[in-house]
């Protein structure tokens, strides 16, 4: 696909390059033939015009794009290191296939499809650097006040539903549900009873390397755990435990706060909070990525002379 869009571009400069050579037939209305087959004669107009109408737009923002991305992004080992690493999965996946495999999708070798996973990775992470640059001090100062936490350190007790294979029916599944999570509460219970948390998670815990410890977790913030497990954890005061087990994507949980680290400052975590705002806004609709290379075009000074392309162009990407 790479390649034919490549193929294409060529064609159409070798058109208008060749346009002015005296050596090249004229037809009977002055243009200069392309070529002909029994009386029928295509000029080079011709198949400009026919060229630029199937693919005309989208192979000249490529080439465009990619003047912009090496404008933007100098260092472009980040994506020479993704790509590497895309096609390694790829060819782990298809094995011998996997050249046959590109050539059904058109591409033509795989240095091809790595090229356009290269583009794809720089186009979405000029998208997202403009982005960034969209993000307001409020949008940063909310999202701080409301999502930036000091980590917290508890210890935990995990009880997993049993497993079951995949012909178990919704009464077994829901059935394995309240067996884990009524065999957590008698863990809360026996605790308030005055059995030790430490010994309980030793014995009792399902996550093993939690559970060696006395169920400790340290030191750990949202990114970490399911986020129904940190709510849990971050509104209990410091030597509180869960009143009620909590459930999380691996089972329940019986938690005790252990302590929790001063929010770091603003300052600190700013630039963090701009790109994870920024992926917001590039995630947040189907037309994010489009609107954000409009605008990056737009800084750029874009101009479409042909008529058709720029007709097209807005009516594409001008909202």
């Amino acid at each position: 696909m790479f390649k034919k869009k490549i193929a294409s571009v060529f064609l159409i400069g070798t058109l208008v390059l060749t346009a002015g050579c005296a050596k090249i037939p004229k037809l009977s209305n002055g243009q200069e033939k392309f070529a002909s087959i029994d009386g029928y004669e295509i000029s080079v107009d011709d198949l400009y015009k026919e060229l630029k109408s199937k693919g005309g737009l989208s192979i000249m923002l490529d080439m465009i794009d990619r003047n912009i991305i090496n404008k933007e992004i100098k260092d472009q080992t980040g994506a020479e290191t993704y790509a590497e690493g895309q096609i390694s999965t790829y060819q782990e996946y298809y094995g011998d296939d996997f050249e046959k495999t590109l050539k059904q999708y058109g591409y033509e070798s795989i240095d091809s499809f790595k090229e356009s996973i290269k583009i794809d990775y720089l186009k979405q992470k000029v998208a997202l650097n403009y982005l960034k640059t969209t993000v307001k001090d409020k949008e940063i100062s909310d999202y701080y006040e409301k999502n930036i936490y000091g980590d917290l350190t508890v210890r935990y007790i995990l009880i997993k539903p049993a497993e079951l294979d995949s012909s178990a029916s919704d009464a077994d599944k829901l059935k394995a549900e309240e067996e884990a999570k009524k065999k957590a509460q008698d863990i809360i219970d026996r605790i308030n009873k005055g059995e030790k948390f430490e010994d309980l998670a030793k014995e009792l815990s399902e996550d093993k390397v939690s559970a060696a410890n006395g169920g400790l977790m340290s030191g750990f913030n949202t990114d970490q755990v399911d986020e129904a497990f940190f709510k849990a954890a971050n509104e209990l005061e410091n030597g509180k435990m869960t009143k009620e087990p909590v459930k999380d994507s691996k089972g329940y949980n019986v938690i005790l706060k252990v302590s929790s680290a001063e929010k770091p400052k603003l300052e600190t975590v700013k630039d963090s909070i701009t790109e994870t705002l920024a992926e917001e806004k590039l995630n947040a609709s189907s037309s994010a990525f489009n609107d954000a290379w409009y605008q990056i075009r737009k800084k750029y000074n874009l101009d479409i002379v042909d008529t058709d392309v720029k007709t097209l162009y807005k009516a594409n990407y001008e909202k």
